[in-house]
């Protein structure tokens, strides 16, 4: 199911995608029961052009995925739908993680 499921997203194959993550066995069907409202969150999303619906890590943060270009639709119905709930347009990172050179964080209010 994970090799179909990486195959499907590498080839925008969202609807098989989708089908990968539904058969999820080890983690979401036992852990969703801890994140409040997710079967309402998943089931609107569904109906409202996400592919796939998931926790991440241990929760409580739920992501929708759906095809480029339909993210900004599908998260203004969230919104709408989910007013208690903080709605957050993420985008894939493609390029990994990277050194930057002459970096300045802000930690706990110092600069470090």
């Amino acid at each position: 199911v994970a090799n179909l499921l990486v195959a499907a997203l590498l080839q925008e194959n969202w609807d098989l995608a989708g089908e990968m993550m539904k058969r999820d066995r080890f983690h979401q069907p036992y852990r969703k029961q801890l994140v409040p409202h997710f079967e309402a969150v998943e089931q609107f999303g569904l109906e409202n052009g996400a592919f796939g619906v998931f926790i991440s890590g241990a929760g409580p943060t739920v992501l929708s995925c759906c095809e480029p270009g339909k993210g900004q639709e599908l998260a203004s119905l969230l919104g709408n739908e989910f007013t208690e709930m903080d709605i957050k347009l993420l985008q894939i990172e493609s390029f990994g993680s990277r050194a930057i050179e002459n970096c300045e964080l802000e930690l706990q209010g110092k600069r470090v």
